[in-house]
Protein backbone atom coordinates (compact mmCIF):
# COMPACT_ATOMS: atom_id res chain seq x y z
CA UNK A 1 0.00 0.00 0.00
CA UNK A 2 1.30 3.16 -0.74
CA UNK A 3 0.74 6.49 1.53
CA UNK A 4 -2.28 7.89 -0.53
CA UNK A 5 -3.87 4.29 -0.23
CA UNK A 6 -2.91 4.84 4.04
CA UNK A 7 -4.62 7.94 3.82
CA UNK A 8 -7.77 7.19 2.42
CA UNK A 9 -8.19 4.25 4.87
CA UNK A 10 -7.66 6.01 7.43
CA UNK A 11 -9.82 8.31 6.29
CA UNK A 12 -12.73 6.19 5.97
CA UNK A 13 -12.05 4.43 8.91
CA UNK A 14 -12.49 7.36 10.80
CA UNK A 15 -15.72 8.08 8.99
CA UNK A 16 -16.99 4.50 9.41
CA UNK A 17 -16.50 5.25 13.02
CA UNK A 18 -18.68 8.72 13.01
CA UNK A 19 -21.39 6.56 11.52
CA UNK A 20 -21.28 4.24 13.80
CA UNK A 21 -21.82 6.06 16.59
CA UNK A 22 -24.42 8.34 14.84
CA UNK A 23 -26.39 4.69 14.41
CA UNK A 24 -26.07 4.36 18.07
CA UNK A 25 -27.90 7.88 18.42
CA UNK A 26 -30.35 7.28 16.08
CA UNK A 27 -31.10 3.75 17.66
CA UNK A 28 -31.23 4.75 20.53
CA UNK A 29 -33.17 8.46 20.46
CA UNK A 30 -37.03 8.61 20.33
CA UNK A 31 -36.87 12.20 19.15
CA UNK A 32 -37.01 12.91 15.59
CA UNK A 33 -37.71 16.13 15.21
CA UNK A 34 -34.18 17.09 14.03
CA UNK A 35 -35.09 15.03 11.26
CA UNK A 36 -36.89 15.31 7.95
CA UNK A 37 -38.20 13.02 5.58
CA UNK A 38 -37.45 15.06 2.50
CA UNK A 39 -33.56 15.61 4.01
CA UNK A 40 -33.11 12.01 4.67
CA UNK A 41 -34.57 11.15 1.19
CA UNK A 42 -31.88 13.81 -0.29
CA UNK A 43 -29.36 12.26 1.42
CA UNK A 44 -29.67 8.65 0.47
CA UNK A 45 -30.20 10.04 -3.37
CA UNK A 46 -26.59 11.80 -3.18
CA UNK A 47 -24.92 9.32 -1.39
CA UNK A 48 -26.55 6.73 -4.03
CA UNK A 49 -24.95 8.81 -6.82
CA UNK A 50 -22.08 9.31 -5.38
CA UNK A 51 -21.15 5.73 -4.58
CA UNK A 52 -21.75 4.84 -8.33
CA UNK A 53 -19.14 7.74 -9.45
CA UNK A 54 -16.68 6.53 -6.83
CA UNK A 55 -17.09 2.77 -7.99
CA UNK A 56 -16.54 3.99 -11.68
CA UNK A 57 -13.89 6.03 -10.95
CA UNK A 58 -11.86 2.73 -9.55
CA UNK A 59 -12.40 4.28 -5.99
CA UNK A 60 -13.80 1.49 -4.34
CA UNK A 61 -12.75 2.47 -0.53
CA UNK A 62 -14.77 5.61 -1.39
CA UNK A 63 -17.53 3.85 -2.94
CA UNK A 64 -17.93 1.84 0.37
CA UNK A 65 -17.83 4.72 2.77
CA UNK A 66 -20.71 5.82 0.49
CA UNK A 67 -22.45 2.89 0.60
CA UNK A 68 -22.33 3.17 4.36
CA UNK A 69 -23.82 6.13 3.83
CA UNK A 70 -26.59 4.96 2.01
CA UNK A 71 -27.70 2.45 4.64
CA UNK A 72 -27.64 4.80 7.36
CA UNK A 73 -29.66 7.23 5.47
CA UNK A 74 -32.43 3.93 4.91
CA UNK A 75 -31.96 3.07 8.77
CA UNK A 76 -32.84 6.67 8.97
CA UNK A 77 -35.47 6.91 7.22
CA UNK A 78 -37.12 3.69 8.52
CA UNK A 79 -36.95 5.47 11.87
CA UNK A 80 -38.21 8.50 10.88
CA UNK A 81 -41.34 6.67 9.15
CA UNK A 82 -42.17 4.51 12.22
CA UNK A 83 -41.60 7.53 14.85
CA UNK A 84 -44.57 8.87 12.56
CA UNK A 85 -46.27 6.43 12.21
CA UNK A 86 -46.55 5.82 15.99
CA UNK A 87 -47.44 9.22 16.47
CA UNK A 88 -50.01 8.96 14.23
CA UNK A 89 -51.58 5.51 16.26
CA UNK A 90 -51.21 7.34 19.48
CA UNK A 91 -53.20 10.38 18.38
CA UNK A 92 -56.52 7.83 18.09
CA UNK A 93 -56.15 6.91 21.79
Amino acid sequence: MDTDSYIAFSAILIGMTQMAFNFNDIRNTTDFSNYSFEYTILGIIGSFLWSIYQYRKGSNFSAMYSGSAVILGFYILHRILKNKKEKELNAFY
